[in-house]
C-alpha cells in the first residue's frame, strides 16, 4: 500500500487506511499513533516503526509505503523513499475484505467509527498492489501519478478526482 498524507497533527491517532470483515475489524489497518509511530495491523499481528523523528507533520506532503513481502516473511516501512526497517512477518496469507474505509478506523465492517481516530490532514493516490514492490520501484514513481497499465496494480483512489463525497478507483473498481 502507497499513500501521500500531508498533516499538520501531531497529538492525534489517525487512521489512514481500515479493512475489516465479520470476523476481524483490524484485517488490516494502517495508523499514525499521536505522530510518533506507524502501526501496521495485519492478522499475524501488529507491527510498529517509530517515525518521531521524520517530523511528518509539517503539512508538508509525504510519500509512505507499507510493503508487505509474503515470499521473505517480512513488512517494511518506507517513507519519502527511505527505508524505516523491517519487521518479521508470521502468516502470508491472503487477506479478506467486506469494507475498506480510507482516512478513518471501523470497529466492525463499515461501521463503529470512533471520532478520535480520523484522520486530521490530506491524502491523495491511495494504492494497492497485488505484489511487494521493491525500493526501485517505489522511488521511481512516488512523485508522479501512476500509470494505470502498471503491472500489478489493483487499485488506485486518486483524492483530487472525487466526485462529491464518493472517491473512485481509478481502474475501474467500486466507490469508496
Amino acid at each position: 500500500t502507497e499513500f501521500r498524507l500531508k498533516t499538520a497533527e501531531t497529538s492525534e491517532d489517525q487512521a489512514i487506511v481500515s479493512v475489516a470483515n465479520s470476523t476481524k475489524d483490524n484485517e488490516y489497518l494502517i495508523f499514525i499513533q499521536n505522530g510518533n509511530e506507524l502501526e501496521f495491523y495485519l492478522p499475524d499481528g501488529t507491527f510498529r516503526w517509530d517515525i518521531s523523528a521524520l517530523n511528518i507533520a509539517d503539512n508538508q506532503w509525504h510519500h509512505f509505503a507499507v510493503v508487505r513481502d509474503t515470499d521473505s516473511q517480512l513488512a517494511t516501512l518506507y517513507v519519502d523513499g527511505i527505508s524505516q526497517g523491517n519487521e518479521p512477518l508470521t502468516d502470508g496469507s491472503p487477506l479478506t475484505a467486506e469494507a475498506v474505509v480510507i482516512g478513518q478506523d471501523q470497529d466492525s465492517v463499515d461501521g463503529s467509527f470512533d471520532p478520535t481516530q480520523a484522520l486530521h490532514g490530506s491524502l491523495t493516490d491511495m494504492v494497492v498492489w497485488s505484489h511487494a514492490r521493491t525500493l526501485e520501484e517505489i522511488t521511481r514513481d512516488m512523485n508522479h501519478e501512476f500509470d494505470m497499465e502498471s503491472n500489478g496494480l489493483k487499485a488506485w483512489w486518486d483524492f483530487d478526482a472525487r466526485h462529491g463525497d464518493q472517491v473512485f478507483d481509478q481502474i475501474g473498481r467500486a466507490p469508496v
